[in-house]
């Protein structure tokens, strides 16, 4: 699972409402994830990933870099981005959130590499 610096995240979330269809996108994500796992749910979830994918190149990018990291062991203090049983769809949903958020760092020059955004990696 990807960790990311919880400043950054905050900064990014704060700068989302600069950039309408981001934010719409980011709504999305969150209403899917936080809806009840139905198969018109998973559906649209799967649906939404292939386009964000397309969409934030910024995504696939975070997670090839991500998989190079050394993975560590499950830190105290991390809190698990998605539930152990959580549909593969909503798992994708969540890194595609990060994705974006790591997007919209760079694109307002708050990070100039997603390396900045990606605290660390482990196992689980």
């Amino acid at each position: 699972m990807i960790y990311f610096n919880q400043k950054l995240v905050a900064k990014a979330l704060k700068e989302v409402s600069d950039y309408i269809d981001v934010a719409k996108d980011v709504s999305h994500i969150q209403f899917l994830v936080n809806s009840s796992y139905t198969k018109d749910v998973l559906t649209e979830a799967r649906q939404l990933n292939h386009k964000l994918r397309k969409k934030y190149s910024t995504i696939e990018t975070m997670l090839a870099f991500a998989a190079t990291m050394p993975k560590i062991n499950f830190g105290a203090g991390d809190q698990p981005l998605y539930a152990d049983n959580a549909p593969a769809e909503i798992k994708a949903l969540v890194q595609d959130y990060y994705g974006i958020l790591a997007d919209v760092l760079i694109k307002k020059g708050i990070i100039q590499q997603i390396e900045q955004f990606i605290d660390h990696v482990t196992e689980n």
